[in-house]
This record gives structure tokens, C-alpha cells and sequence, in this order.
């Protein structure tokens, strides 16, 4: 009930997707007024269109609505091109985590949002 995912298709083929939690869903021990984007991904052929842009657009509208302060996310920390991305968008980099993948240990980079006015 605190997962919500939403795709952009256009005639039948998926273009981006996009999965929201709210705090009972949180990956992360975080504030409860929050809103966690755990994963938004534009297919390589979709890239550059814009869509990028939108969900990040639609998700801060769904924080606003539920009168949330913030919105947070996880990025791995050699993901430059995501990161600016983000940083182009108003978020920064908080903290970090560690988490395995596969045999190796990674590091995200914990980014936030402020929402609230």
C-alpha cells in the first residue's frame, strides 16, 4: 500500500517507469514526511525526451499533494551522469550507504530534495 509504481507507454511499449514509496516502505531509516523515489529508469532509446524530467515532475507533485517536506533517493555514487542529473533538478547529496551487489560492495549516495514551502 506505501509502494506506488507508474510507467510511461506509448502504443503498447513501455518508455519509463518509475516506483514511489511513502514511510512504510522507505529502504532507508529516513523522516516519515518524505517521499523515496526507490528507482525511476528511462529506456537508452527514450533518453533525452524529457521523461527524466517528467517523473521527477509527477513525483514531487505526489509529495505535494500528500503535503510532504522532501523527497529522497539512493544513486550510486559512479553514476556522474545521474548524480548531475539530480543535482540539475534541486537535490544534493546528504549522506551515503553501503549495499552488496552481487560479491562487491557499493557505495549510493543518499540525495534530497526539499519540497516544503
Amino acid at each position: 500500500e506505501a509502494s506506488h509504481f507508474y510507467w510511461i507507454v506509448e502504443a503498447d511499449v513501455p518508455m519509463a517507469w518509475l516506483k514511489l514509496n511513502e514511510a512504510n516502505a522507505f529502504t532507508e531509516t529516513m523522516d516519515d514526511n518524505g517521499l523515496e523515489i526507490q528507482r525511476i529508469y528511462v529506456s537508452p532509446s527514450c533518453q533525452g525526451k524529457g521523461l527524466g524530467n517528467l517523473l521527477l515532475t509527477f513525483s514531487e507533485q505526489f509529495a505535494i499533494e500528500k503535503g510532504l517536506d522532501f523527497i529522497w533517493l539512493g544513486v550510486w555514487e559512479h553514476n556522474a551522469n545521474a548524480i548531475g542529473f539530480y543535482e540539475k533538478n534541486g537535490y544534493f547529496i546528504t549522506s551515503s550507504h553501503e549495499f552488496v551487489f552481487g560479491d562487491e560492495v557499493q557505495t549510493d549516495f543518499i540525495m534530497i530534495k526539499n519540497i516544503s514551502k
